[in-house]
């Protein structure tokens, strides 16, 4: 689900906090965890991934797990990879279909 080298490096996360910044000011960074899975028989890397709101009344900013977000941030944060792809790196269409969450923004 995350872009490439997201967990790895550091210019693809700044990449990933701009991209999101396009939308309003609520996203402000990421901070990924490694953790291990109690079921032995996976044996994969599982990640947790938050992110950092900025409060809405002050600059504090509050660290809120990513599976918390709603659905239209989410489906952004999926669409990434594609989105940088087509836009940014090899040009093409993209056609997307049932995008129809609301996507966060300035509230």
């Amino acid at each position: 689900m995350f872009p490439e080298d997201f967990i790895d490096s550091k210019e693809v996360l700044g990449n990933v906090v701009r991209y999101f910044a396009s939308f309003g000011e609520a996203i402000r960074d990421f901070t990924v965890e490694e953790f291990c899975q109690e079921d032995e028989r996976d044996a994969g890397k599982s990640y947790k991934i938050n992110d950092f709101h900025k409060m809405a009344d002050n600059q504090e900013r509050e660290l809120i797990p990513l599976k918390l977000e709603p659905s239209g941030t989410l489906k952004m944060f999926a669409l990434y990879p594609s989105l940088k792809d087509v836009l940014v790196d090899h040009g093409g269409t993209l056609f997307l279909d049932e995008l129809n969450c609301f996507i966060m923004g300035k509230r």
